[in-house]
C-alpha cells in the first residue's frame, strides 16, 4: 500500500510538474501574440530603421570638445610637433599620454597646412612627420582594438628597432601626406586666381 500510494504520489508531482510547464509555455506564448498586435501590417516594410533626431547637436558638442581639447593643450601639442627623434617623441608622450589621441592628430594636420600656407617648408616637413607619427599610432590602436595611450610604446619599439615594412610605409604615408598637403595650397593658390580674374 504504501508503495501505491508513493507511486501515486510521485504521479501527482509529475502531473502538477507537466501543468506548470504547459502554463508558463501559455504565457510564452500570450507574451509573443501580445507583442505582434503591433505588427499587424504585413504589406509595408520598414524604410528607415534609426533616428537622427539630435545628430548635428551631439556632432556640434564633440566639435566643441575637440576645440577645448586643442586650445587647452595648444602649447604641448606644438611641442611634440617640434621633436625630431623618436626616443624624445615616446618620452614626451610618455609624460603626457593625454596627448595621444585624434585631437592631437587633426591640430597638427592644420598646423602643416597652416605652415605650407606661410611657406615654411622645413617645420612644415618636421610637424608633418609627428603628425603621421600620431596617425599611426592611432590606426595601430584601432586595428589592435585597445587605447591609443595603450599602444604608442609599440609604434616606438618598432620604429627604433628598423622594422623594414614598417617604416618603409611610414616613410610612404609621410611622403604622401606631404604631396597633399603641397597639392591643396596649389590648389588654393589657382582657386585665389581664378576669383581675382573674375
Amino acid at each position: 500500500m504504501d508503495q501505491e500510494h508513493a507511486k501515486a504520489q510521485t504521479e501527482i508531482d509529475e502531473l502538477r510538474w507537466r501543468e506548470e510547464e504547459w502554463r508558463r509555455k501559455e504565457e510564452v506564448l500570450r507574451q509573443k501574440e501580445r507583442r505582434n498586435l503591433w505588427n499587424t501590417d504585413f504589406v509595408s516594410k520598414e524604410v528607415f530603421n534609426k533616428s537622427f533626431i539630435n545628430q548635428k547637436k551631439l556632432k556640434e558638442t564633440e566639435d566643441d570638445a575637440s576645440k577645448s581639447f586643442m586650445q587647452k593643450h595648444e602649447e604641448k601639442i606644438r611641442h611634440f610637433g617640434m621633436l625630431s627623434r623618436w626616443f624624445d617623441s615616446q618620452r614626451f608622450l610618455s609624460d603626457h599620454p593625454y596627448l595621444v589621441c585624434e585631437e592631437t592628430a587633426k591640430y597638427l594636420l592644420l598646423w602643416c597646412f597652416h605652415l605650407e600656407a606661410e611657406q615654411k617648408g622645413a617645420l612644415m616637413e618636421q610637424v608633418a612627420h609627428q603628425a603621421v607619427v600620431m596617425q599611426f599610432i592611432i590606426e595601430m590602436a584601432k586595428s589592435c582594438n585597445v587605447d591609443p595611450r595603450g599602444c604608442f610604446r609599440l609604434f616606438f619599439q618598432r620604429a627604433k628597432t628598423g622594422d623594414e615594412g614598417y617604416l618603409e610605409a611610414f616613410k610612404n604615408e609621410l611622403e604622401a601626406f606631404k604631396s597633399r598637403v603641397d597639392l591643396h595650397l596649389r590648389m588654393q593658390n589657382r582657386f585665389k586666381a581664378a576669383v581675382c580674374r573674375v
